[in-house]
This record gives structure tokens, sequence and C-alpha cells, in this order.
């Protein structure tokens, strides 16, 4: 049985007065150890970072949380090994140090901010804290053997390893929208007609679904939005487009609210017919040549509204800078940056290559000004050109890869989502090309990846596929 025990108002005065005095003690001693706490400064407490984010998308994060109100933090104060531009604020008692591009991949990095003080008095301290950085997973398309089934294959960036994550006849493309596949799949229909299935694979659990698609037709350029869950893809008719509902309409739908697809509609409010689409990076907004080489962008919402913006005539759209600022694009006389807020244009002439002036193909800016591109140069001793992938800052270029003895050939390449990687398709030796036969979209049989950094140039890994995703 529990007792409570009373101070009752007939305990003698030397009790009350030690209680009082245990009492006053105890109160000084925590409002000495706070006093204390207070001058020494500021300490961190918790940190938070998306280590997935940080390296996939600009303008991430890193909140160092301290035990107590912080005064405001100059980006003087702060340092990041290795170096990386950011920007610093305070609000209470967190720093939020935001990094103004992405990180590279399976790097550790360390943030130092010096001279931190709090709202009461000038003890400084030294808050500091370090993480490492995730690598991706990349997926690519090896159809491997002719007769067998084609294969979607998932490996580390640098390590051996890979396992297959979806396999089957046919399959045209796919792209990854978060934690599924959508693959398209050639196969006939009961005419004998080739037409396209989109099937929606789960990285999770495997799982399989079918996309309901219009009826007889085939579909292409599929491209998905990030961190958001909308896929896009082109649909065409079956057998003659002009006979036809569909001559590469395109069409979005918001995976995460459903699986009803949304024509884009043109200025006409008929379905945009294009040549060639893609995202802007971090939006839902499309980029598109129409059929008449008119390029446009479009807001579209999930009823299929949009708000167009034409942009200009050009001949083809190459790509656009992972930080959705830059579209480069090609006309007659060569590339064009267009930045896509002003719609300013700057041309692009190729830099000289070793003294020789090159003939400039595809190009993709960075958001540092350089920019990765395929150029050829005329060789008199052999009467031929060679073929090379360069980085180009405006005033030289340097060679980023080049096939062996010059037989081979270099496709379509695409930067990683922080620019420290391009993948590009090669085929190793065009003289023994052949094709891989498929329905909708045939490849070289040899065709391969190679992956390289863009700083230093070195080759980190190659795959017997193409399409790679990261």
């Amino acid at each position: 049985m529990s007792r409570v025990i009373r101070i009752s108002s007939e305990s003698g005065p030397a009790f009350r007065r030690a209680f009082i005095a245990t009492v006053a003690i105890v109160a000084l001693l925590c409002a000495g150890f706070a006093a204390l706490n207070f001058l020494h400064g500021p300490k961190l407490e918790s940190a938070q970072v998306d280590l997935a984010r940080v390296v996939a998308a600009p303008a991430q994060q890193l909140r160092l949380f301290a035990n107590q109100p912080v005064a405001s933090v100059n980006p003087k104060q702060v340092t990041i090994t290795p170096a990386a531009a950011f920007t610093v604020s305070v609000a209470a008692d967190v720093i939020a140090v935001q990094f103004t591009e992405p990180l590279d991949y399976d790097t550790a990095y360390r943030v130092t901010v010096d001279g931190v003080t709090n709202t009461f008095d000038d003890q400084a301290a030294t808050l500091d804290y370090g993480f490492r950085t995730g690598a991706p997973k990349l997926y690519y398309l090896d159809r491997g053997i002719p007769g067998a089934d084609d294969r979607i294959v998932r490996a580390g960036l640098t390590r051996a390893g890979q396992d297959v994550v979806y396999s089957a006849p046919g399959i045209q493309e796919f792209v990854r929208v978060g934690e599924l596949l959508a693959v398209a799949v050639a196969g006939a229909d009961e005419s004998g007609a080739t037409v396209s299935a989109v099937r929606l694979v789960s990285l999770t659990d495997g799982g399989v679904e079918t996309l309901n698609l219009p009826a007889g037709v085939t579909v292409g350029e599929l491209h998905a939005t990030d961190p958001a869950s909308v896929l896009g893809f082109t649909a065409t008719s079956a057998g003659d487009p002009l006979d036809g509902d569909y001559d590469r309409a395109l069409f979005t739908v918001d995976l995460a609210a459903g699986r009803t697809l949304v024509p884009v509609a043109g200025l006409d409010g008929e379905p945009l017919e294009v040549a060639s689409w893609l995202f802007v990076p971090g939006t839902t907004d499309v980029v598109a040549q129409t059929r008449d080489d008119s390029v446009v962008r479009s807001a579209v919402d999930s009823s299929g509204a949009t708000a167009i913006v034409p942009l200009g005539q050009f001949d083809t759209v190459s790509g656009i800078s992972t930080d959705g600022a830059v579209l480069t694009v090609t006309d007659r006389y060569g590339s064009i940056a267009l930045d896509l807020a002003t719609q300013k244009q700057v041309r692009l002439p190729p830099s000289d290559f070793e003294g020789k002036p090159p003939y400039g193909g595809e190009a993709i800016a960075r958001g540092d000004g350089s920019r990765v591109q395929h150029i050829a140069v005329f060789d008199e001793a052999t009467g031929r050109f060679a073929s090379y992938l360069v980085l180009d800052d405006g005033a030289a270029s340097r060679v980023l890869y080049r096939t062996v003895d010059d037989t081979g050939e270099i496709g379509r390449f695409a930067l990683s989502p922080n620019n420290q990687f391009v993948a590009a398709e090669i085929v190793p030796d065009v003289s023994a090309r052949e094709s891989d036969g498929n329905a909708l979209n045939p490849r070289a049989t040899t065709v391969t990846t190679v992956i390289v950094d863009v700083e230093s140039g070195a080759l980190v890994r190659s795959v017997d596929g193409f399409a790679l995703g990261w």
C-alpha cells in the first residue's frame, strides 16, 4: 500500500528551511546549466538531407538543427568539402544550406559552419556535419540474342553486378516513373498489323498491368517527369496514319492519379501532333516540335488544358539542360542555346578542335554554360571524318569519347541528372552493323552504352544495351 508524504503546517521550521533551500539550490543549478549551455554557444543536435534527391535535383537542402536559436549566418562562415555552390539561411534553431546544383554521386561531403552564435550573446561555436550521397541504379534495354526475350536490366553506376527486372519479346523502349517501369512492347493484332502495348511494371513487387491505349496504335518517345509521376508518349494509328485517328499525337497520364490518358491539345484544340518532344525537367511542362518545325512549350494540367508558348521554328530539338533552363535546338547554321525563361538565343559554334574547325552535331547544354557535343573532324591523311564526343566551354573542347580506330559510331547521348556523367550509345564497328530485327525502334545488335565522367574524361562503365535511364 503506497503512502503519500505531506508537509503539514506542524512541520518544524528547520525542515521547512531545509526544503526551501534545496528547491532554491536545484533551481540555481538548472539556471546555471542553462546559462552554461548558452555560454558555450550552439551545438548541433541533428541534421537532415535527402541523400537521393540531393544528387538528382537542384535546390536541395541540408538542414542543421541546433540546440538553441541561432543568429544570422553568412556564406563566408560555411565551408563545403568538396566544394559546391550554395546559399545559406537561418530560421530559429535551423541553419539551411541549399545546394545550387545537384551534388556528385557516391561522394563524402563535409559541411562546416564557423562562428555560429545564439541570439543572446556572441559566444561562437562550430557546427560540423558529414554525409555520403547516394548512387543511382541504372536501367537499360538489352535485346540480347535474336529470338530470345528482350530484357530490362538494372545495374550499379561503377560497381559490377546486375539483375533483370523485366523481360518480354518485342520491347521497343521503356522509361522509369517513380517505382514503376513503363514498357512499350510491339506485337501483332488480330489482323496481323503491328501495334503497341504499354505495360506498367512494379519495381517493388514485380506486378504488371497494361495501360488502356486507343485501339490499334503504336506508341513511341516515352518520357516521364521527375519527381512527379506523369508519363508521356506519342500514339500513331497502325497502317497508314493518314487513314487513322492519330499521327504522332501526344498523350500524358498521371500514374499517381489514375490511368486516364489525356491528349495534349494544340493551339487549335486538337491533339498536338509532334515530330519530337520532351518534358522540362522538374516540371510537367512539355517542349514539342510540331510537323511544321514550330517549337512550343506547353504547360499541361490533368484535364489536358494547355498554355502554349511559341519558341520559334527550328530544324531539330537536341535536348534540354538538366535544370530545365536551356533548350538546345538547331537550324541550318548549327546549334543554338535557347533560354526558356527569356527566349534569348545564343549560337553555339563548335570550338576549334586541335587546331581544326569541326562540324558541330547534337549538343546538350550544362548549367555552367558548357555543353556536351557530338563533332566530326576531317582527317586529311585518311580522307575520312573522325567522330568525337566532346565537352566544349565555348573557347575550347576536350575529348570525352572516341571510338576505337574511328570504326564506330556515336549515337544518342544524355547527361546524368547531376551533370557528372554522360551516357553515349556506341556501335563499335559500323561495317559489321546488323539490325536486331525489332518491328519498332530497331537497333544494331552490337549497340553498347558507355558512361564517361565529364570532368575527367574517364570511362567508368559500359553495358551491352541502350536507352539507359538514371
